[in-house]
């Protein structure tokens, strides 16, 4: 059991995930080199975005530079706010197998992946690097936390294209199951909604059948549409247009994007039906001068919320509905918009952590 300090945002005895930010070399790699091609193709790609640099000109390692610092600036935006929030010992740096973009001969490249010793002997303990935790994964290139793991109160559930099942003892608080790929849920208090996919397997989940003798009320969304949407995203993931949030009464209200909810004549009314059964509210947020993923913003246990700001003098809805309407706790907008990191790494401020026991 993890030794951390006491903090109303969080859970008793819990940490909250956070990747370091070496993952972001990957991104201003994709802003610098497949600029227009990234924005044209990828929703066409059945693999998701790719990148094959083949212009290292001096021209473009600068461009490079100048994107990564853009996003470093986003990077330092969110976990700025993540760290007043919950308290610097309260947060684990996530690692795993992939190593850092290089610059070569050849360009902006990514390194093969190798064994790092601080990857095989996971079973959820935390090393300690100076004064911020170190935690790892152990078979997966990317570090959006949220994708690996999800926690409901003792139990924790892994997703197993994340984890490798011979590495961990399996025990009556760790199993493996897709109820673990905490994109593909959202939740509230002691409901979850999650996609389409998921619910129609749930029958076969070890995961679902634990969560339902938790006392968990579960029902699921309908699929985003991808052609609907300007970028990319994980079609599986329902957090990237839509959270549950409360408010200050224990009100709880289904935020969704109004791409996603206009996307077609049947969304809208499976989505109210879906907010019927878990006896929430529904708030359409008009995202057109939101940044990519706004939605999948941090909330935390006291219902206080961290999202990405909007550029000066855009209206932001998102923040509008949260403090006007819902009358939540508190609203921390980050300090510049974040929308690079969306936008070409296709994940927003909650894929990038999540809590664990």
């Amino acid at each position: 059991m993890p030794n951390v300090e006491s903090n109303r945002h969080l859970p008793v005895n819990h940490v909250l995930t956070f990747p370091g930010n070496t993952f972001l070399s990957s991104g201003a790699t994709a802003a610098t080199y497949e600029k227009e091609v990234w924005e044209q193709n990828t929703m066409n790609a059945p693999e998701g975005p790719f990148l094959k640099v083949t212009n290292s000109s001096p021209e473009k390692v600068f461009e490079y530079f100048k994107n990564l610092q853009i996003f470093s600036s986003e990077y330092s935006s969110i976990i700025n706010e993540i760290k007043k929030q919950y308290g610097l010992n309260n947060i684990a740096i996530v690692r795993n197998k992939k190593t850092i973009d290089h610059l070569d001969d050849k360009g902006f490249v990514c390194e093969e992946s190798k064994k790092d010793p601080d990857c095989i002997n996971v079973e959820f303990k935390l090393r300690h690097t100076n004064d911020i935790k170190e935690y790892a994964f152990i078979e997966h290139s990317n570090v959006w936390t949220k994708d690996a793991f999800s926690s409901f109160n003792n139990l924790n559930i892994l997703n197993p294209n994340y984890f490798d099942p011979n590495n961990i003892r399996k025990s009556d608080d760790i199993i493996f199951s897709m109820f673990g790929d905490g994109g593909s849920l959202i939740r509230c208090k002691n409901v979850i909604l999650t996609t389409e996919q998921l619910w129609y397997s749930k029958m076969n989940d070890e995961g679902y059948k634990r969560l339902i003798d938790l006392g968990y009320e579960i029902s699921y969304l309908p699929m985003v549409r991808p052609e609907k949407q300007k970028y990319y995203f994980e079609t599986s993931h329902i957090d990237c247009h839509a959270a549950i949030v409360k408010n200050t009464k224990e009100d709880m209200y289904l935020l969704v994007a109004k791409s996603y909810y206009e996307q077609d004549g049947i969304t809208a009314n499976a989505i109210r039906q879906a907010a019927k059964t878990i006896d929430a509210q529904v708030r359409i947020i008009d995202d057109s001068n939101l940044p990519n993923l706004a939605l999948n913003f941090d909330r935390s246990d006291d219902g206080t919320v961290i999202c990405t700001s909007t550029r000066k003098n855009e209206r932001n809805d998102l923040v509008r509905t949260l403090t006007e309407d819902i009358c939540v706790k508190k609203v921390i907008p980050t300090e510049v918009p974040i929308e690079n990191i969306t936008k070409y790494q296709c994940g927003g401020i909650n894929f990038l952590q999540q809590i664990i026991i």
